[in-house]
């Protein structure tokens, strides 16, 4: 298939993404389009029209079936990414001092906790938003780059300001498998809940219409 018809599809999966279809929808969808185009042999543009009206019309023509808020961020999300960044902490501050042989404990202060917070509280704003502006090809690559490290270096400055008192202190080699443990709960469940596109088998009918 050309390149401007993959990039329309890309397109268009990712504009029915942002209504609310799944990943079987998306793939029932894609496969129907793309039968469409080899048939007509025109651009996908004077076939579809736009892929955000046309993902606008597929979506508003089974709305009952989507999901309420497409693509928002859960509580279970924050707190995950949240546990997630304190596993990463966890076992790269564990595992720098088993690498330099220092006599040392990982030791987590209230800023740590704070920092994870505030983790979570970026997500929701301003980096989940710039990343979902730069998707949509709203805004260029460099504004979730810019959102990212004003949420790290607002990390790094409450960390190193509130280190007293100790909260938590625990020797390299723990403090590096509970980092594990926490990165891979993490990952196990976003792996579950993940929701790829799925080309529809060979018997299953569509109803999208162009």
């Amino acid at each position: 298939m050309p390149r401007p018809e993959l990039d329309y599809l890309d397109e268009l999966a990712l504009e029915l993404r942002f209504a609310g279809m799944d990943g079987a929808q998306i793939g029932s969808v894609l496969e129907e389009a793309r039968d469409h185009l080899a048939a007509a042999d025109q651009p996908p543009e004077e076939v579809f029209g736009p892929a955000k009206e046309y993902a606008a019309a597929l979506a508003d023509s089974q709305r009952e079936r989507l999901q309420p808020r497409p693509m928002s961020l859960t509580v279970g999300d924050l707190i995950a990414n949240g546990l997630q960044f304190l596993g990463f902490l966890l076992g790269f501050r564990g595992a720098m001092i088993v690498l330099l042989r220092e006599d040392a404990a990982v030791d987590l202060g209230p800023g740590h906790l704070a920092g994870a917070g505030l983790l979570m509280i970026g997500l929701v704003w301003p980096l989940w938003p710039a990343m979902r502006a730069y998707l949509a090809r709203r805004t260029g690559f460099a504004t979730p780059v810019v959102a990212c490290v004003a949420v790290v270096a607002v990390f790094v400055a409450v960390m190193q300001w509130w280190d007293e008192p100790v909260l938590i202190a625990l020797s390299p080699v723990p403090a590096i498998g509970l980092g594990a443990v926490l990165i891979a709960v993490c990952w196990v469940r976003a792996w579950r809940l993940r929701d790829p596109v799925q080309r529809p088998s060979a018997t299953a009918g569509t109803d999208h219409t162009s």
